[in-house]
């Protein structure tokens, strides 16, 4: 028998970087196919494999979920139940628009993609469910923060803390999807809804500019602690400077 020996060592950041690595292959791999689906069979196909979809009821994706989380009035409120069959999609279209909002979390949350739920044309197959889930995801996304009662203790937290990077993470990706349900739905919303949208906005960026000053703080410490120690960078502080360049990319494309 061949005699191996190890040559190294799989750390807890070495085994999460794979897990991400697995997981943007799936997901990326699953919308690459149904998006070539879409664009090689006809109208008649689709609607045939549509219906085959229905007939899984473990393929049925619920939307409307906010309204578990939901304590205040809204202009943007649906008064069905989150449970309602009104909420439910079933079918080719709820699937694909599932696997976009999914590859699109990834990409707001762990790289610096301009449009992470924009970036790539939306096909009017499933623009309206897609847009039903990225309003959804937002409205749940904000009173979930609204509501959490240790956001106020995370803001007044050491950054070296991971829960103030793992909060950071989660506002970029809460504001990335704000801004795609905002861009993609602008002609359906009236004047009340932009405004209660754009108050979401300003809400979400006032939290976040708390933490990513003090993640910005931490880093400046820990650089110069560095370069008079000459000790390399940790694996929390790199994930820290990929979350500042994904907070950097929202500013470029002026969300």
């Amino acid at each position: 028998m061949s005699q191996f020996s190890s040559i190294g060592v799989i750390t807890p950041a070495d085994a999460r970087r794979a897990l991400q690595l697995v997981g943007f292959y799936e997901y990326g791999n699953a919308l690459k196919h149904l998006t070539d689906l879409l664009n090689t069979a006809n109208d008649e196909q689709l609607e045939a494999i549509d219906n085959i979809v229905r007939r899984r009821p473990e393929y049925a994706v619920y939307t409307n979920l906010s309204a578990k989380v939901e304590t205040g009035p809204s202009s943007l409120s649906i008064p069905n139940d989150y449970r309602s069959e009104n909420n439910k999609l079933e079918g080719l279209r709820g699937v694909i628009a599932l696997a976009r909002v999914e590859l699109g979390s990834m990409l707001a949350g762990f790289t610096d993609a301009r449009l992470p739920f924009l970036g790539t044309p939306v096909h009017e197959f499933y623009a309206s469910e897609y847009q039903q889930m990225l309003l959804d995801g937002a409205k749940t996304h904000y009173w979930s923060l609204l509501n959490d009662p240790q956001l106020k203790q995370v803001m007044r937290t050491p950054p070296e803390n991971p829960i103030v990077l793992a909060y950071s993470r989660r506002l970029v990706i809460a504001r990335s999807m704000l801004a795609a349900a905002v861009r993609g739905g602008r002609r359906e919303y009236n004047n009340i809804q932009m405004r209660e949208l754009s108050s979401w906005k300003d809400s979400l960026d006032g939290v976040q500019a708390v933490l990513v000053g003090s993640i910005q703080a931490y880093l400046t410490e820990v650089s110069m602690a560095t370069s008079r120690t000459n000790k390399k960078s940790t694996a929390f502080t790199e994930a820290c400077n990929r979350m500042l360049q994904a907070e950097k990319r929202m500013k470029m494309a002026g969300r």
